[in-house]
């Protein structure tokens, strides 16, 4: 039987005196810079950890039954007019006249509830009470507070304290106006009703307002506007909370009667 014939590659000396230099220059190469890789190696992760470290210091975003905000201080603007108790104000006995502070219990709770300690809060609630009718204007804090558990626990006692004493107008323009006077990025105002000034309440009223209070905010402060009870009883009071929210880069929202 014949045996095909094999033929065998000889390599010089030359070919792998080549190979074995750029073995060795791979080598040396290797050692020289094996320090930097492993440096890089631990750097980049800790870069990357403290990049992300930082991003979420700055993110604090808040999200209320669709509002969003992404700001870290906040100052909600509670209504305290008679109309939101227009059970215990109006004709007590009217079946049609509800209570409402349930519902600006809920909407101040989920605002606290979803605020962390990174965040701050002020809370200042807003009517003009019987006998004289002057607006009073009760400020929690002198300056925001954060949300930590122990902030979200006063907050909520405060809220409670406010809704007590329900009665009177709706001075909202002196109400803005101490909410601009805050140190917070955003304003929640939350009302029932078209703002008054005494015996004037009117869509005129409402127009004026609006124009006011954006342009001393010139932007700078996002308000958005939560309509609670009835607050869609006149026309120009939901146009007045739309308005003034996208005036001042907020949202409005109407509450459903819960």
């Amino acid at each position: 039987m014949h045996r095909p014939r094999r033929e065998f590659t000889v390599f010089s000396l030359a070919a792998i005196d080549l190979f074995c230099s750029a073995m060795g220059a791979f080598m040396i190469i290797s050692i020289i810079l094996t320090p930097y890789f492993r440096n890089q190696q631990n750097h980049a992760p800790q870069q990357e950890i403290a990049k992300l470290k930082e991003q979420l210091s700055r993110s604090s975003s808040l999200a209320l039954f669709g509002i969003v905000t992404q700001a870290k201080s906040i100052a909600v603007v509670v209504d305290l007019s008679g109309s939101i108790d227009a059970l215990d104000t109006y004709q007590p006995h009217d079946p049609k006249n509800k209570d409402y502070r349930p519902q600006v219990r809920k909407v101040c709770g989920t605002i606290i509830d979803g605020m962390t300690g990174a965040q701050t809060l002020q809370i200042i609630g807003f009517h003009s009470p019987p006998p004289s009718y002057a607006p009073d204007l009760p400020v929690w804090r002198s300056s925001p507070v954060p949300m930590d558990a122990a902030g979200q626990t006063g907050a909520k006692e405060f809220v409670e304290q406010l809704l007590k004493n329900v009665a009177g107008g709706t001075p909202t323009r002196q109400a803005l106006h101490q909410a601009l006077a805050q140190n917070v990025e955003a304003i929640f105002l939350i009302t029932d009703g078209a703002p008054n000034e005494g015996e004037r309440q009117d869509q005129a009223l409402c127009d004026e307002i609006v124009k006011d209070i954006t342009a001393q905010n010139g932007g700078k402060k996002e308000i958005h506007c939560i309509g609670v009870g009835e607050y869609n009883s006149e026309p120009y009071c939901v146009d007045f909370m739309q308005q003034l929210s996208k005036q001042n880069r907020g949202q409005f929202l109407g509450m459903p009667d819960l």
